[in-house]
């Protein structure tokens, strides 16, 4: 049975890259009733929380297609008082630290982006 590609949910699932490379991600999608968020990419996502050794679960707090060369992203994590943000490398070309600094951070909170 293939697993359901959609929009991401409240809740997403950064996978143990052991899971990836073994090739359980549809697996434990079945197992933890989630979906893709993207057909090519391992990330997971369920509306409910999704509680397993075998990944981090984050919270969905915002969700909106990446445009790396506009980065409208960084007013809306002004908006959301974002001053440091750790960057989830999934599909995404380019140096990871350049990009942060690019975003020019100053709020309060701290947030995962993927």
């Amino acid at each position: 049975m293939d697993v359901e590609v959609r929009a991401p949910g409240e809740y997403l699932l950064d996978p143990d890259p052991v899971v990836t490379r073994a090739g359980l991600v549809a697996e434990l999608a079945r197992e933890l009733g989630a979906w893709k968020i993207d057909e090519r990419i391992a990330f997971l996502s369920a509306d409910t929380p999704m509680r397993t050794p075998f990944g981090r679960s984050l919270r969905v707090i915002d969700s909106a297609p990446w445009n790396q060369k506009q980065l409208p992203a960084s007013a809306r994590l002004c908006e959301l008082d974002i001053g440091a943000v750790d960057i989830r490398r999934r599909g995404l070309a380019g140096d990871v630290d350049q990009l942060r600094k690019r975003l020019k951070l100053s709020g309060a909170r701290r947030a995962t982006s993927s």
